[in-house]
C-alpha cells in the first residue's frame, strides 16, 4: 500500500479497557485495560494496531495517546517509539478529548508548516484484533 507523505495515523490507548475486564484481569485482581493485552498469545492489541498502522503510514507518522495511570502496562511496549509520537493523556476525557490532545502537537511541528499540504489524520482504537 503507498504510505502518503502527509497522513498521520493516531492509535488511541487511553481507555480503562471494561469490556473485556473478565479476560484481562490477573489472578491478583489486577484489571489491565484490553488494548496492552494479547488476545492472541503473540502481541497485544496496542501493538497489533501499531503494525497495521505502519502499512498505511511511516513509522514516524504513528502516533499513540495514552493515558498516565496506565504506565506501568504502555512504557514498555512503546519503548521503541519515537517520544514525541507518545502523547500522555493526564486522564482519559474520551474519544474526542484524545484525538484532540495530539492534533495540536502534530500541526504545530516544524516539518507540518502552513506551506506543506494539508495533513489527513487516521485515528485507530486499539481495541480490536483482526486475524
Amino acid at each position: 500500500m503507498k504510505q502518503a507523505s502527509n497522513a498521520w495515523a493516531l492509535v488511541l490507548a487511553g481507555g480503562e479497557g471494561t469490556r473485556l475486564r473478565a479476560l484481562t484481569t490477573q489472578s491478583s485482581g489486577t484489571a489491565i485495560p484490553k488494548q496492552y493485552c494479547s488476545l492472541t498469545g503473540r502481541r497485544s492489541l496496542l501493538e497489533e494496531t501499531i503494525a497495521r498502522a505502519s502499512h498505511v503510514v511511516p513509522e514516524d507518522r504513528i502516533c499513540t495517546i495514552v493515558a498516565h495511570r496506565h504506565r506501568e502496562w504502555w512504557s514498555d511496549q512503546l519503548a521503541h517509539a519515537q517520544p514525541q509520537n507518545v502523547i500522555v493523556q493526564p486522564r482519559n476525557r474520551g474519544t474526542v478529548s484524545c484525538i484532540h490532545c495530539c492534533t495540536f502537537p502534530i500541526a504545530t511541528r516544524p516539518h507540518e508548516s502552513c506551506c506543506c499540504p494539508p495533513i489527513t489524520m487516521c485515528a485507530m482504537k486499539a481495541r480490536f484484533a483482526i486475524p
